[in-house]
């Protein structure tokens, strides 16, 4: 892979990333039509807001 390529630049951003505390996740995961990962949403609202 060559270091200047687009390949080597997602690379590195994604090795920052993990190392900083983010989970990898899968294509399949993803819902497109709304554009979002729904149990990585449904894990974060669970985990930050108090119910009442």
């Amino acid at each position: 892979m060559k270091r200047t390529g687009e390949a080597a630049f997602e690379t590195a951003i994604e090795a920052v990333l993990l190392a900083e505390g983010y989970d990898k996740q899968t294509a399949k995961d993803f819902d497109r039509e709304r554009a979002i990962f729904p149990a990585v949403a449904l894990d974060f609202i669970r985990e930050t807001q108090t119910r009442t």
